[in-house]
């Protein structure tokens, strides 16, 4: 075994929910909402889990950072326009806070999110950070088949030259 991670969690609220998967081999802890809230198009909501959080690693994965990577869950986002308006959110693994999420709607009318509630999707993330990056200022970067070619400059399809 290379390691593993211990996801350690701390119930601010004695009414909230330990995320967890739905079936195995999910990528994302589901989180659910400490309170109910109406979530209005365009504006923004802070919703509470009622939780805080530890990552710890084991391991030949002590080697390694990781952070909490926060997304909205699929269903509310294609059937109700629900997301988080910072997608993916991070929640930093020296982070020792309350885990709360800004809501918005991005659709027509409002959303009445029930306390309990699923919304949310954490999934663990290795990130490489110091000392594996070194940062440096250079006058000059190497060029590359792309260029500064950013926004819609690979047209529409899905064809790839590889």
């Amino acid at each position: 075994m290379i390691g593993h991670i211990e996801l350690l969690f701390k119930k601010l609220d004695p009414r909230a929910i330990i995320p967890y998967y739905i079936y195995e081999g999910d990528s994302g802890l589901d989180l659910c909402s400490l309170h109910e809230y109406i979530i209005q198009p365009g504006e923004c909501t802070m919703v509470e889990t009622g939780l805080s959080a530890e990552i710890i690693s084991h391991g030949d994965l002590t080697k390694f950072t990781f952070e909490i990577q926060v997304r909205p869950r699929s269903g509310l986002a294609m059937n109700e326009g629900i997301t988080i308006i910072n997608s993916p959110a991070t929640i930093d693994s020296n982070f020792r806070g309350h885990w709360r999420l800004p809501l918005t709607k991005i659709t027509n009318g409002e959303y009445k999110l029930e306390a309990g509630e699923r919304f949310a999707q954490a999934v663990v993330c290795p990130i490489f950070s110091t000392p594996m990056i070194s940062i440096q200022e250079v006058e000059e970067l190497n060029s590359s088949d792309r260029g500064e070619q950013g926004f819609g400059s690979t047209g529409k399809g899905g064809l790839s030259k590889w």
